[in-house]
């Protein structure tokens, strides 16, 4: 009868599995680290896609197959051959607006803050575009490379892990291929870059570099350089007609850190940004929001009275803007007349 009772219970616990994540058993399988999705919102605009059909506000995984990276004698032959799978697969893409630049995602941004911490058992990596006009357009990936399994790439991850700054933004390479675009396009990149080839980013952008438990963070910021800004102002306003691929590696300078391998790969394809951006103001995280409220107090935007209460102290924000207009007006008009007289 015990048998009998234990093999029931056995058997109750299979069935609250989805059948989806069984096998022929019934019993629970492992889910993919890269099918562990960061979910922010619900019915999120911008997804995975789906099938060939699905072209519009999508992005997906990309072979690393398609990009070549420098050989295990690349010092001496200079001969570049087609990357090994890549050491991290793509999990998800978002892209967040802002009041103010935002840097760190992994730790202003409360979900993706809580799904890393949930996850400290796998390796991420964070790719931030910083686009003007407050856009943060978030890349995560996840480490499927298992270690020791390339004992040449661990090495070169490991350095860069633990470098510097400038020795990270020296070493970060970034693998664009652009697959589709307006004519108009095209002849803007060609006029700011040339042609589109492999680029150490940190070279010409400045990279921000962060490191935590399970993760590591870059943030690259396009409003750096003037003709970047401009570029990338432009595509925000075209992509629904682009279609680009982005591929990063870290650049292996000794003979020791070669062959090369992608680090994380993936393509957007024509993006509509008005549908895809997620408002960020009501998901701040409490460090951000903390950081808000001492630099309001740093500025005497708060009150004595006002300071105990969100509302009041949001009130208090808004009356003082108001006379700074205001007074702004009353200036503007007593040089007119002035003038006039």
């Amino acid at each position: 009868m015990q048998n009998n009772e234990n093999q029931r219970q056995s058997n109750e616990r299979k069935s609250c599995f989805p059948k989806k994540f069984q096998d022929k058993n019934g019993k629970r399988q492992r889910t993919a680290v890269e099918d562990i999705l960061w979910v922010h919102e619900e019915d999120e605009v911008w997804h995975m896609k789906k099938s060939d059909d699905d072209n519009q506000n999508i992005y997906y995984r990309v072979d690393a197959k398609e990009v070549k990276l420098r050989g295990k004698k690349y010092l001496t032959d200079r001969k570049k051959y087609p990357s090994k799978e890549a050491a991290y697969k793509l999990v998800c893409s978002k892209c967040f607006k802002t009041e103010e630049k935002m840097l760190h995602a992994a730790v202003e941004v409360d979900t993706l803050k809580d799904y890393l911490e949930k996850n400290l058992e796998n390796e991420y990596m964070v790719i931030n575009w910083l686009v003007p006009g407050y856009y943060t357009v978030v890349n995560l990936y996840v480490r499927t490379l298992e270690n020791g399994k390339d004992p040449a790439f661990d090495k070169l991850i490991d350095t860069f892990r633990r470098g510097d700054d400038k020795f990270r933004s020296s070493r970060f390479k970034l693998l664009p291929k652009l697959l589709e675009a307006p004519s108009a396009i095209v002849v803007l990149l060609r006029t700011v870059i040339g042609t589109l080839r492999p680029v150490l980013i940190g070279n010409k952008l400045t990279c921000y570099h962060y490191t935590g438990k399970n993760y590591m963070e870059v943030d690259i910021d396009t409003g750096s350089s003037f003709f970047v800004c401009h570029l990338a102002s432009s595509m925000v306003r075209a992509f629904q007609g682009i279609v680009v691929n982005q591929g990063f590696a870290i650049e292996g300078r000794d003979e020791s850190e070669l062959p090369e391998r992608m680090l994380g790969i993936q393509c957007y394809s024509r993006i509509s940004i008005e549908k895809i951006i997620i408002q960020l103001g009501q998901h701040q995280s409490k460090t951000r929001e903390k950081n808000e409220g001492d630099r309001r107090q740093r500025w005497g935007f708060f009150t004595k009275d006002a300071s105990r209460s969100p509302t009041a102290s949001k009130k208090g924000f808004e009356r003082n803007a108001r006379d700074s207009v205001e007074g702004d007006e009353v200036i503007r008009t007593r040089r007119v007349s002035s003038l006039k007289s």
